[in-house]
């Protein structure tokens, strides 16, 4: 448990210092926190009385002429406005800090989570990450403002209101304030303990309900298409009920902290009054030293009851950083060197194995994709096809055995510069909201004219189906929805064809096709890989039946490779494949 409670403190600061800081912005938030508070301190020492040069002693009012009076209405007003005013700017740039950190934070902790490896990706729920970055970050930013502009602030003003009441010469007023100290440190823990539980319980069961939510809408269609409508309902109305049970939960801990702040508010304020005033009334002190001593008092009471939401604040923080310890600990892709000059050549799995929990993808296969030919796979769903392509691209690492580009390991690598190798096009090729030309252009690293995009579209069997929609600008919304699956896989190949790598990985790249357009654009797709080293998975054996070399998989294992003729002859599973693709 210490390790763990180690590790999250050592994660929360690390978040924020990673992060970068706006030192300007603290120290000038720290400067003016800092002005208001030595302008209370001189208010409240002088409101009974003001301190004449060369003495310590508080003056009777009694005496006063009108020149004094006025000169200590002068004095507290300047300290008055001197607070008020450094007050204000420090609650307008508290504001900007807030803001700057929150985005400085939000902007880390994306860039971690897009160059997280794929299988940590895979650990977390998107959804859930969305939720994390979005609200778990701000936690961060408030607490930043409380610890570095305030909270030296508080400590000036209780430690400065200490300081002058002990001037006072009165031991039992300064006891009175140093009782308040353990009392409020207690409830602060105690608080913060219940705090940091409650709220880590919500943050998780709102993410969970955002994304079990977001998941239904995003399957819409199926569930109308199973007439599930209600079902679907019901399980949405049960997890919001869930997440409500731990909101009231969330707001009964709010009154909590609510009778907390009352307690530290009204058990010292009764200490800080009783035995002034005790002694007031036999003469120890006069009234106006209690007036200035009760003023410091408060001040001191005020500065020591905010240590109570800022250690709050402090438990949300590192709640939210536990949360997102998931994202901010862990290696990134880019932060592991790596050899950018990239050796070209045959690319070769040795004895490779990967397993996805207790499933086994790959089991110890080995095999060479030459340098300038087309290598086919080929097997039943399930059989691990995808998954050499995944660790091709370095999604995945194998559990065991090595896979080398040009006889050198590709973990070796770096890994922008190694993928900067390869043009993949998945199954059910991806489309982002955006228009047309940007998904064309998106893996390109200089734009492209009109006539390139419109060329390649044509290419790709799919420019009169854009020119109908609205041309390059139209805008092919979230998921690209508003394309139909063949649209969109037709755009991907599109973006295919205007690459420019010497590899290139093809995963069922015309399953969303019909049989007209499968044959024109695997034509268009044999004229542009011609020469380049190319990997295909495929079910249409028509596709596979001219590559250089094809390789069978069954259950992650490689049960034969050769030629389409070679297979058809001695493979058993090939000649079944075969038969059931005609």
């Amino acid at each position: 448990m210490k390790n763990e409670k180690t590790k999250v403190w050592k994660n929360y600061f690390q978040l924020l210092f990673r992060s970068k800081l706006p030192v300007g912005l603290l120290i000038t938030g720290l400067v003016f926190a800092l002005v208001e508070s030595l302008a209370t301190l001189f208010f409240d020492k002088n409101i009974g009385s003001i301190i004449p040069e060369g003495d310590d002693v508080l003056i009777d009012y009694s005496g006063m002429t009108v020149e004094e009076l006025v000169r200590i209405c002068a004095l507290l007003l300047a300290l008055g406005l001197a607070a008020l005013l450094a007050k204000v700017i420090v609650t307008y740039v508290s504001g900007l800090i807030t803001a700057k950190v929150n985005r400085n934070i939000q902007n880390y902790a994306v860039k971690k989570v897009f160059r997280l490896k794929t299988a940590q990706l895979e650990e977390n729920d998107s959804r859930e990450l969305i939720t994390r970055l979005t609200d778990d970050t701000a936690k961060s930013s408030e607490f930043v403002v409380e610890l570095f502009v305030k909270e030296l602030a508080r400590i000036v003003v209780a430690v400065g209101a200490i300081v002058m009441i002990a001037r006072f010469g009165v031991p039992t007023l300064v006891w009175s304030q140093i009782f308040q100290i353990p009392l409020i440190f207690a409830v602060s823990l105690l608080a913060g303990y219940i705090t940091f539980k409650n709220r880590n319980k919500v943050q998780k069961k709102l993410a969970e309900v955002t994304a079990r939510i977001a998941e239904k809408v995003d399957n819409i269609e199926t569930i109308k298409s199973f007439r599930n409508e209600e079902l679907e309902i019901e399980r949405g109305n049960a997890l919001l009920d869930e997440y409500d049970k731990v909101k009231k939960e969330a707001a009964r801990v709010n009154k909590f902290n609510t009778l907390v702040d009352q307690i530290t508010w009204i058990i010292p304020l009764a200490v800080i009054i009783i035995p002034a005033s005790l002694i007031m009334f036999k003469g120890g002190i006069t009234p106006a030293i209690f007036m200035s001593y009760f003023a410091l008092a408060n001040s001191c009471n005020t500065a020591l009851k905010d240590q109570v939401p800022v250690w709050i604040k402090l438990k949300e923080a590192q709640g939210a950083s536990l949360r997102l310890s998931s994202v901010i600990c862990t290696e990134l892709e880019n932060e592991a060197a790596g050899e950018t000059d990239i050796a070209k050549g045959d690319i070769v799995f040795d004895g490779v194995s990967v397993s996805y929990g207790e499933n086994k993808a790959l089991d110890n296969v080995s095999f060479t994709l030459k340098k300038g030919g087309k290598t086919a796979m080929v097997g039943l769903s399930g059989s691990g096809k995808s998954t050499v392509l995944n660790l091709i691209e370095k999604f995945y690492e194998p559990d065991c055995g090595t896979i080398t580009l040009g006889s050198r390991d590709i973990r070796d690598y770096d890994y922008l510069s190694y993928r900067s190798c390869f043009s993949y096009l998945p199954q059910n090729a991806p489309a982002f909201e955006g228009t047309v030309r940007e998904a064309l252009e998106y893996s390109s690293d200089a734009p492209h004219s009109d006539e390139e995009l419109c060329d390649a579209l044509k290419r790709a069997c799919v420019l009169e189906d854009i020119e109908a929609l609205g041309g390059l600008d139209y805008r092919v919304g979230y998921n690209g929805e508003k394309l139909s699956g063949g649209q969109r896989q037709k755009l991907g190949i599109a973006r295919l064809l205007l690459s420019d790598t010497e590899y290139v990985l093809l995963d069922e790249v015309t399953s969303a096709l019909d049989a007209e357009s499968t044959k024109a654009v695997s034509a268009e797709i044999d004229r542009f890989t011609e020469g380049k080293t190319v990997v295909i998975v495929s079910h249409d054996m028509e596709t596979v039946e001219n590559a250089d070399s094809i390789l069978v998989f069954d259950q992650g294992r490689l049960v034969a490779q050769g030629t389409h003729k070679e297979l058809v002859s001695s493979c058993d599973l090939y000649k079944t494949l075969v038969k059931e693709a005609k």
